[in-house]
């Protein structure tokens, strides 16, 4: 599909009330007005097109998102757009990565404020792109191969990346699917493998924490255990020990989690009396 076609398209799409224009940080657009009779219907009409490339869109509901989701036939072509869409983010931001290093060597006169700026934008639209990317990809790990170690470990890295992201934002239900998903792509071939074990370990003790935050503690348990399980450096294990003593706590079992910690500061060379 042509650029130009797309953007008549997407126009389209707005002037019948099924997408809505939004911001390229995420916020609301100036063509709101426009729609809420704040602006010309002529100049809405004029610039359409040029509007559409400057801007993100969304879908005005849900279900018109799940309508126009049904029309795509087949589970195998759907997943064959989200691949494409995902390949396509995951392929931006590594060129993004890329040219912003090298602009910012070449820029080297460039105004602190203009830097400040740029980076905040670049920024934000990297860290969206990271998220869709992830979300997108995260529907086809059931299509991956196996023993197709480098797809898995970088959907892994790209769904830990987008975890932390999550984190920061107090997003903690968002952030525990992406490590689970993370965690699915590493499957059995890798999940602790030697080769892999520090991103089993990132993935698992975070996954963790996430799961303590949203008060899930039979899985923080199970989580918890699996990584005490294969994870041999105390230093390490502290924080996952931490996470252990502190959902025992939060369950009442003041015992259970007395003992652990007296464990730990055995493990830790600091018996107690």
């Amino acid at each position: 599909c042509h650029p130009n076609e797309l953007e008549q398209s997407l126009q389209e799409a707005v002037d019948e009330g099924l997408l809505l224009h939004k911001g390229a940080g995420g916020g609301p657009s100036d063509d709101d007005d426009d729609r809420d009779g704040g602006g010309g219907g002529s100049s809405r009409s004029s610039s359409g097109s040029a509007r559409c490339s400057r801007h993100h869109h969304k879908f005005s509901h849900d279900r018109i998102r799940q309508a126009a989701y049904s029309l795509i036939p087949g589970d195998f072509e759907r997943q064959a757009l989200h691949a494409r869409i995902g390949l396509y983010l995951h392929s931006k931001i590594n060129n993004n990565n890329n040219t912003g290093s090298n602009e910012q060597s070449e820029n080297g006169d460039t105004s602190d404020d203009d830097d400040n700026s740029n980076n905040n934008n670049n920024n934000d639209q990297e860290d969206w792109m990271i998220l869709v990317a992830a979300e997108q990809l995260n529907h086809c790990i059931g299509f991956i191969d196996a023993d197709n170690e480098g797809t898995r470990i970088e959907l892994a890295e790209l769904n830990l990346l987008a975890a932390e992201q999550t984190n920061k934002k107090s997003a903690f239900y968002a952030s525990a699917n992406f490590l689970r998903a993370g965690l699915q792509a590493l499957g059995t071939h890798y999940k602790w493998s030697k080769k892999h074990h520090d991103l089993s370990h990132r993935l698992g003790s975070l996954l963790a924490k996430m799961l303590y935050c949203l008060g899930l503690h039979d899985e923080c348990q199970q989580t918890v255990d699996d990584v005490l399980a294969h994870e041999k450096d105390i230093l390490k294990l502290v924080p996952v020990y931490t996470i252990k003593i502190e959902s025992l706590g939060s369950q009442g079992q003041v015992v259970e989690a007395i003992n652990v910690a007296i464990t730990v500061l055995n493990k830790l060379g600091e018996p107690f009396p």
